[in-house]
């Protein structure tokens, strides 16, 4: 019990650390250019200062909310709900053209709010980390479970878990500078393990990653949360 604490006041120690250190890029960014701004207001500066601190302000903006949602999905669920997931993943694979889908109707308890940013930091995963021309995708399996997979770059299998640490990258492709904040699929392990769900992920053979997510069904969520056992 000891070492499971120590181990868990280490990783939130290293989760902090590396939360100030992404935030103190962007805020840099933004004082370096309110004073150079400040100190040579020419027109057409100013419009390039500009655009540098609006896409300073986003990054930071878009780093705070995956920190509220890891937060909230490793606090846990308070309330659940019947979820026609087969919907959700339509409508967000509906978001980004060229990902092909399979599914048929299921419904799921859960969150509808979280499943949603589960199966769309999935998909932006696969898209985002991909080769050019290549492909993802998703399938929605009969037990309520989703599979998303794509072309992208070799992964050596022992990185595998490194990518649901958050903040942790592996290579030039997998780095902010592609967008990204480091905290997708960290966020997609906690919402999972809110929901009870397991996630594993396997490098393809010729490049990209499968990620399969197996949903907890009604009798689950009953079993982990009596207390929600007649949740509608």
């Amino acid at each position: 019990m000891l070492d499971r604490l120590e181990r868990a006041v280490a990783a939130q120690s290293r989760f902090v650390a590396n939360a100030s250190h992404e935030l103190r890029t962007p805020l840099a960014i933004q004082r370096a250019a309110i004073e150079i701004g400040l100190a040579d207001p020419a027109p057409d500066r100013i419009e390039r200062f500009r655009a540098e601190l609006l896409e300073a302000n986003r990054r930071t903006e878009h780093l705070i909310d995956g920190l509220l949602v890891l937060a909230r999905g490793d606090h846990g669920l308070d309330e659940v709900e019947a979820v026609r997931f087969d919907r959700v993943v339509g409508d967000v694979v509906a978001g980004f053209p060229g990902v092909t889908l399979r599914s048929r109707p299921t419904t799921v308890m859960g969150d509808p709010v979280l499943l949603t940013q589960l199966v769309t930091n999935l998909v932006d995963n696969g898209v985002r980390h991909n080769v050019p021309g290549g492909s993802v995708d998703v399938r929605v399996t009969p037990e309520g479970g989703l599979v998303v997979s794509n072309t992208g770059p070799r992964i050596p299998a022992e990185r595998v878990p490194d990518l649901f640490e958050p903040f942790r990258r592996l290579a030039p492709d997998r780095t902010a500078s592609a967008g990204g904040s480091g905290l997708g699929l960290s966020i997609v392990a906690s919402i999972a393990r809110a929901h009870a769900m397991t996630v594993t992920a396997v490098p393809n053979p010729g490049g990209g990653l499968t990620v399969r997510c197996g949903l907890a069904r009604d009798h689950e969520i009953a079993t982990l949360h009596p207390e929600r056992a007649g949740a509608p």
